[in-house]
C-alpha cells in the first residue's frame, strides 16, 4: 500500500530532476543513432560484398535486425547500468543514510528511477524509429502489442536483476562496478548487432541460453518473421521463469541488505 501512495511523488521529483538536464536525451540519441548507422554500414557492405545472410540476418532483414537488437537492449542496458548503481551514487552523495531512515517505499524509489530511465528510451527509440521508417525502409511484420509485451516482460526481468546489482552494490561497491562488465559481456554474447551463429558450436548454445538472446531472438520473430504468441510461448515461458526468479531474489536480497545496513552500516 506504502508504495502505491510514494511512487507518484517520487517520481514526479525524479522527473524535475530530469528536466534539469534536458540535453541528455540529444546526448543518448546521437549515441544510440550513431551505434545502429555503423552496424548499417558494416551489414551493408557485406551484403554488397556476396554475403548471402547468416540466420535471420538477410539482405531483405538487416535494418530491421540492427534496429530490433539496439532498440531492446537499451531497455536492459539502463537496468544493469544507471539503476544498478542507485545506492552506490546514494552512498557517495551521503544521502543513504537519509534513505534508509525514510519511511518511503525503497521499491517505488527505484521504479521511479527506472520510469525515468524508461520515458527517456521511449523518446530515443521513438524518434530512432522515425528515422528508420522515412530513410532506411524499416519494416515490421508483426504485432506492435506482442512487440510492447516483449519490452514489458524484458524491462520486468531485467529491473529486478538491477535491483539485485543496486541492494548488494549498496553492501558492495564493486559489485555495482562490475555490472558495467557484466553488461558489456552479456551484449557481447546475446546478438545485439549480429547473429549468434557466428560463434562456434559451444559459444553458440552459451549464448541461447541466455535470457538477453532470448528476448532478442522473440522480438526479432515477431518483426521479421510476423512469429505470434503461440509460435513464442516457450520463450516467453522461459523470460517470464528469469523474470520470477529475479523478482523473488530482489525482495530477500533487498531485505537482507537493508537489515544488515540499519544493523552495522553500509
Amino acid at each position: 500500500m506504502r508504495f502505491i501512495y510514494d511512487f507518484p511523488v517520487l517520481f514526479i521529483a525524479e522527473l524535475k530532476k530530469f528536466l534539469r538536464w534536458k540535453e541528455r536525451l540529444l546526448w543518448d540519441l546521437i549515441g544510440t543513432f550513431a551505434m545502429f548507422i555503423a552496424f548499417v554500414f558494416v551489414w551493408d557492405a557485406a551484403f554488397k560484398y556476396g554475403l548471402q545472410g547468416i540466420g535471420s540476418l538477410t539482405r531483405e532483414s538487416y535494418i530491421t535486425f540492427i534496429l530490433t537488437g539496439t532498440l531492446l537492449w537499451e531497455i536492459i542496458g539502463i537496468n544493469l547500468g544507471p539503476i544498478s548503481h542507485v545506492f552506490v551514487n546514494e552512498k557517495y552523495m551521503r544521502t543513504s543514510v537519509y534513505f534508509l531512515v525514510s519511511p518511503a517505499s525503497r521499491f517505488a524509489y527505484l521504479l521511479a528511477k527506472s520510469g525515468i530511465a524508461l520515458i527517456q528510451i521511449l523518446i530515443t527509440n521513438g524518434v530512432v524509429l522515425l528515422v528508420a521508417m522515412l530513410f532506411f525502409n524499416f519494416v515490421f511484420k508483426g504485432s506492435i502489442l506482442l512487440a510492447l509485451l516483449i519490452f514489458a516482460l524484458t524491462f520486468l526481468c531485467f529491473h529486478a536483476l538491477g535491483v539485485i546489482i543496486a541492494a548488494l552494490g549498496a553492501w558492495r561497491e564493486g559489485i555495482a562496478d562490475f555490472s558495467w562488465i557484466f553488461s558489456n559481456v552479456l551484449m557481447i554474447f546475446s546478438g545485439v548487432w549480429y547473429p549468434v551463429e557466428i560463434f562456434p558450436e559451444p559459444i553458440k548454445s552459451f549464448c541461447k541460453i541466455l535470457p538477453t538472446t532470448q528476448a532478442i531472438e522473440m522480438l526479432r520473430a515477431v518483426g521479421i518473421h510476423g512469429a505470434s504468441f503461440s509460435q513464442l510461448l516457450l520463450r516467453f515461458i522461459y523470460l517470464g521463469s528469469f523474470a520470477m526468479v529475479f523478482l523473488i531474489l530482489a525482495y530477500f536480497v533487498f531485505k537482507w541488505v537493508e537489515g544488515r545496513a540499519m544493523l552495522i552500516g553500509i
